[in-house]
Order: C-alpha cells, then structure tokens, then sequence
C-alpha cells in the first residue's frame, strides 16, 4: 500500500490545491481524495501525480523517503524516522487546533456570550 497522505502535504507545500492536481491528472477531484484515504490507485495515475508534483513515483511507495519542511530526505529507519514521523503528526494536530481556534474565535464574535453575574 502507497503512503498517498503525501500528496495532500505536497500539494500544500507547493502551492497546489487537489483540485488542481487532479484536473492536470484528468480525475475527479473525489477521485483523489478517495486515493489519499484508501491509499490505493493505479500506476499510471501515481505517476501522472508525481510528475505534476515534480517527486519521484518512489516517494509514495519507498518507507525511507520522508518530506520534511519542503525537503525529500532519504533516512535510515531509526530514531530519526521515529521523530521524523512525531514532527508530521505534531504539525498536522497544531495545524488542526490552529483551525479550531479560529472557527471558535469567530463563533465567539458572532454569538454573545452571555454575562454571569
């Protein structure tokens, strides 16, 4: 099974929505996000990705291959994988708690909060 989350984290880097991606890979947008999700697709489509997102077809697939700030490092697996692979995951939650907190903020300034005395 392919490691296809790297395409969103591409795509992110570079600028690129999925939407884009996939209209220059001539699939539907659903098409895409079905493949980051299932992890699965075929070889002529993979290639068509890495091709638009300039990365080796190998990226997706070989476990050595991480992308860190932008950067396509090959690493042992070792430690450095480990936190490797702690930093992505701590990136992905604050960037889902940044998100909260601007959807909280702006509920908070749509809705009064009411004063207890």
């Amino acid at each position: 099974m392919a490691n296809l989350f790297i395409i969103r984290d591409l795509s992110e880097k570079k600028g690129i929505t999925l939407r884009e991606i996939a209209n220059r890979a001539k699939i539907k947008e659903g098409t895409i996000q079905q493949m980051i999700r299932s992890g699965s697709t075929n070889t002529a489509t993979i290639e068509k990705i890495a091709e638009i997102l300039e990365v080796p077809v190998g990226l997706f697939f070989d476990g050595n291959m991480k992308i860190s700030h932008g950067i396509i490092k090959v690493e042992s697996k070792t430690k450095e994988e480990e936190q490797q692979n702690y930093l992505i995951k701590e990136e992905r939650l604050l960037s889902i708690i940044e998100s909260q907190q601007r959807t909280i903020e702006a509920l908070s300034k749509k809705i009064p909060i009411a004063e207890t005395a």
